[in-house]
C-alpha cells in the first residue's frame, strides 16, 4: 500500500496533475454534460488516494486498474491534439514505468519471503533446542498470533505463510543462530 501511495504522491507533485486530482465536475459544468457518453466509470487520483488510505484495494493490480482508468478516461473524452490528452498520455507512460518497478520489487520480495519461509521450516524440522523453540513460539505469538493454532494438549501448529516479513526475518536469524 505504501509503494502505491508513493506513486500517487509522485504524480500528484507534478503541477500538470492538478486536473486529475478531483472528480470531473460533469454534473455542474455544462461544457462537460456529455462526459458520461464517453466515460462509463469516472475516476480520479483523489478518489484513488482515499481508497488506498481506506485499504479498499485488495492487491496492487486493482490499484493499477483504477489509475489506468484515470488516463483512459481523459484520453477518451479529450481530443488527441489537446493538452489534457497529451498530459494523460505522459502520466500513463510514467505510471506504467513506476508500476513495473513496483511489481518487480514485489516479485523479488515474494521470492525472498518464499526462500525465508522454506529456510525457517527446514530449521524448525531439525531443531532440538526446546529453549530456542520456545523463544520462537513466543515471538510468533506476540507478532503474528494469527499464524498460531493451538491443538489439543500441547501441540502448536504454526502457519508460516501467515507470518509477516519482518517477523519472519527475525525468526530465521534466531533459529539459524547457534
Amino acid at each position: 500500500r505504501k509503494q502505491c501511495m508513493d506513486i500517487i504522491n509522485f504524480i500528484k507533485a507534478k503541477p500538470e496533475a492538478a486536473i486529475f486530482l478531483e472528480p470531473v465536475p460533469y454534473d455542474t459544468d455544462p461544457s462537460l454534460a456529455d462526459y458520461l457518453t464517453f466515460v462509463k466509470k469516472p475516476m480520479d487520483l483523489g478518489t484513488i488516494e482515499k481508497n488506498l488510505q481506506k485499504g479498499k484495494f485488495k492487491d496492487p493490480d486493482k490499484f493499477a486498474d483504477d489509475v489506468r482508468l484515470v488516463w483512459q478516461n481523459a484520453m477518451a473524452f479529450n481530443m488527441e491534439d489537446s493538452e489534457v490528452y497529451a498530459v494523460a498520455k505522459k502520466f500513463e507512460e510514467l505510471f506504467e514505468r513506476k508500476f513495473k518497478k513496483l511489481t518487480k520489487m514485489m516479485e523479488a520480495e515474494g521470492n525472498k519471503m518464499k526462500k525465508d519461509r522454506e529456510q525457517f521450516v527446514n530449521i524448525l524440522r531439525g531443531m532440538d533446542d526446546n529453549e530456542k523453540m520456545g523463544e520462537l513460539v513466543v515471538m510468533i505469538q506476540k507478532n503474528c498470533p494469527e499464524a498460531m493454532e493451538m491443538k489439543q494438549g500441547k501441540e502448536i501448529v504454526i502457519q508460516v505463510g501467515k507470518i509477516d516479513v519482518k517477523t519472519l526475518e527475525k525468526l530465521v536469524k534466531i533459529a539459524a543462530s547457534e
